[in-house]
């Protein structure tokens, strides 16, 4: 009996797969259990929510959930026309949420994503809910980071090689990366460095 697999699998009665022959004795003229996939997929999306390293307060952050702003008008400049407009700041949060959404109905691959914005109208919450819904629903692997944090640890000093550059090798592997506050960190020769070689890399 296979330890992923359902003892109360009616297919495979907990023997992790499924003969396509009833008589055979020899594994490998089967299949495994679709109990088996289930469960190591399952055990995968934990892994990888774990190792995504998201806020306590983001955690849990859902495209249901967001939150929309009702009240209070900004102005906005006109794509077309070039000139600035003002419109409803929920109409934004409206369109901005129907955009996340549309982008978590395919697999990311190598696209870049920027979300700008004032302070407070919810961008790391939406990109929090994509990341999530991106590993929930396609598998992917992904880090947050705010970029003072990623450069905070990179200091010189700041942490042994070994855990800077397994910090560097993670920002770089995962399939997406959260990098939030990008443009908040102090514009120091080391730090335009790191990012520069960071999204180089991821990019190129």
């Amino acid at each position: 009996m296979s330890t992923l697999a359902d003892p109360r699998c009616p297919l495979c009665k907990g023997a992790g797969h499924i003969f396509e022959d009833s008589d055979s004795i020899v594994p490998i003229a089967g299949r495994t259990c679709d109990c088996v996939l289930r469960k190591v997929r399952s055990e995968r999306i934990t892994e990888h929510l774990t190792g995504a390293e998201l806020p306590e307060r983001y955690r849990d952050a859902s495209f249901d959930h967001f939150s929309l702003i009702a009240a209070g008008e900004v102005m906005v400049k006109d794509k077309e026309r070039g000139t600035l407009i003002r419109r409803r700041q929920a109409d934004i949060d409206r369109e901005n949420l129907d955009r996340a959404r549309g982008l978590a109905g395919k697999a990311l691959r190598d696209e870049t994503i920027v979300f700008t914005g004032p302070f407070g109208v919810g961008k790391t919450y939406l990109a929090c809910a994509l990341l999530i819904a991106q590993i929930r629903g396609h598998d992917k692997s992904g880090l947050y980071i705010t970029s003072y944090d990623y450069i905070r640890t990179l200091m010189p000093d700041a942490a042994p090689a070994s855990e800077q550059q397994a910090q560097r090798a993670k920002a770089r592997r995962v399939d997406i990366l959260l990098l939030d506050d990008l443009g908040v960190e102090k514009g120091s020769p080391f730090a335009m460095r790191e990012l520069w070689d960071l999204l180089h890399e991821r990019t190129a």
